[in-house]
């Protein structure tokens, strides 16, 4: 019987995440205070509260080249946008499957170029620079790892996983298309139908930045019950940073890890899925 879900640097939403991307970057120091409060002069003339400024519905064409060029400074296609404080491979480094630079490479573009045309918008000027930035693979050689083994058929068999299934490959090599715009909906309707929904992020993750699940868990409309505060490993260690809500629904950070949350951080993750698949919802 199902009894949770846990979802994990996931785009739940691209118009709450396209609007917090911008706001990541200048609460990390990638782009100067002058060029931010020029987004918000130019983006948000009627509110101080960023929360209501729906930057990424803004058509006003000085906005848009405000947006451009927050993006452009901030270098977000030359940095490992999986994990920002990992090191980028420079491009002449030996890495011999090409499609792994490919994928390293694309993460970005391929979220960005759905989240565009989602939004039925076009800025040539975005998708150029990311279209000519390929200095470096931002990634982990481990992908090339990660291939080998979870192809194996030991390990498939082991997962439950049928031996004839597709060959398992890195996400970014697969051509998709979104069907909703938001996700919104289906996780209230998981969580009025009594089940745990556990939103947790890396806060070390640029794909799908923890700002943005927090403000996607926040819109739910679900009364808060604690607000945040830390919480541990079982070492004791700080892990993160938890919200609860009432009806078992639950958003937490998990600290220093990046999109890839169990690989970065594992008995953090390990933790979250303990409790999800016991009697409690409380992480302390």
């Amino acid at each position: 019987m199902l009894i949770g879900v846990a979802i994990g640097n996931g785009m739940l939403d691209p118009y709450i995440f396209e609007d917090a991307d911008l706001h990541y970057y200048y609460y990390h120091g990638m782009v100067g205070t002058e060029d931010y409060d020029d987004l918000l002069a130019k983006c948000c003339p009627h509110t101080s509260n960023v929360r209501l400024c729906k930057i990424s519905q803004n058509r006003n064409s000085s906005c848009q080249a405000a947006v451009s060029s927050l993006r452009r400074d901030a270098g977000a296609a030359s940095l490992n946008l999986q994990n920002l404080y990992k090191t980028c491979i420079p491009k002449h480094k030996n890495f011999s499957t090409s499609a792994y630079v490919t994928s390293q490479r694309s993460y970005e573009y391929v979220r960005r170029l759905t989240m565009l045309k989602l939004m039925n918008r076009q800025d040539e000027q975005l998708i150029s620079s990311y279209e000519s930035s390929q200095s470096t693979v931002c990634g982990d050689l481990q992908m090339k790892y990660m291939n080998r083994y979870l192809n194996k058929a030991e390990v498939k068999k082991a997962l439950h996983i049928d031996s004839r299934s597709l060959k398992w490959i890195p996400c970014g090599l697969i051509q998709y298309g979104m069907e909703f715009s938001s996700m919104k909906s289906q996780v209230k309707r998981m969580v009025d139908a009594g089940l745990k929904v556990f939103i947790f992020h890396g806060d070390f993750d640029m794909l799908c930045n923890f700002l943005g699940g927090q403000w996607f868990t926040d819109d739910l409309g679900f009364r808060i019950t604690k607000s945040t505060h830390p919480w541990t490993t079982p070492r004791g260690e700080t892990a993160g940073f938890v919200k609860y809500y009432e009806k078992g629904l639950v958003f937490t950070t998990v600290f220093g890890a990046g999109h890839m949350v169990p690989q970065d951080k594992g008995e953090a993750a390990l933790k979250i899925v303990n409790t999800l698949i016991s009697n409690s919802t409380v992480f302390e």
